[in-house]
C-alpha cells in the first residue's frame, strides 16, 4: 500500500553575482516506505537539480490530491464530514485534501466540484497555501 510522503531537499545554487545560496524545496511523493520515497526522489530530481541532500521525509495524510495540471500553487484543504450513527450521535471525520489551484477561491471551487457527488454533508474548515513545489504519484 502506498502512502504520501513529504520530502524536503536542500541544495546550493549559484547566484548571478557568483555567491552560493542554499535553497530548500518540498515535494510530495507516493511511496511504500521512507526508503522508497528517498529512492524515488533521487530518480525524479537528480536530472534537474544539482547535488542535493534529503533533509527530511515525513508521512503526509492526504485523502485526495486534485491536480488541474495548469496552476503552480498547492493548497491544503481541511474538510470535515458529519456522520450520524444509528443512535443519532454525530461523528466528525476530518480529511485533508491537496489541491493545485491559482487562488483560495479556485481551491474551494475545485473541492466542491470533486465532492459534489458525496451523499454525506461536508464543510470546508480551512485552506492554506503549502510549500510543495510538485507532486509525483
Amino acid at each position: 500500500m502506498s502512502y504520501w510522503n513529504r520530502v524536503k531537499i536542500k541544495y546550493q545554487q549559484e547566484q548571478e553575482n557568483g555567491a552560493l545560496k542554499t535553497l530548500t524545496e518540498e515535494y510530495l511523493l507516493k511511496a511504500v516506505s521512507f526508503t522508497d520515497a528517498e529512492t524515488r526522489t533521487f530518480e525524479v530530481l537528480s536530472k534537474d537539480t544539482p547535488d542535493f541532500i534529503i533533509q527530511s521525509v515525513t508521512k503526509a495524510r492526504y485523502a485526495d490530491v486534485f491536480d488541474d495540471g495548469e496552476s503552480e500553487k498547492w493548497f491544503e484543504g481541511k474538510v470535515v464530514y458529519v456522520l450520524v450513527d444509528d443512535r443519532g450521535i454525530e461523528k466528525r471525520i476530518i480529511s485533508n485534501i491537496l489541491v493545485k489551484a491559482d487562488s483560495i477561491v479556485k481551491t474551494i471551487d475545485r473541492i466542491n466540484e470533486n465532492l459534489k457527488t458525496m451523499l454525506i454533508p461536508y464543510e470546508i474548515e480551512a485552506i492554506k497555501l503549502t510549500t510543495i513545489l510538485e507532486v509525483y504519484e
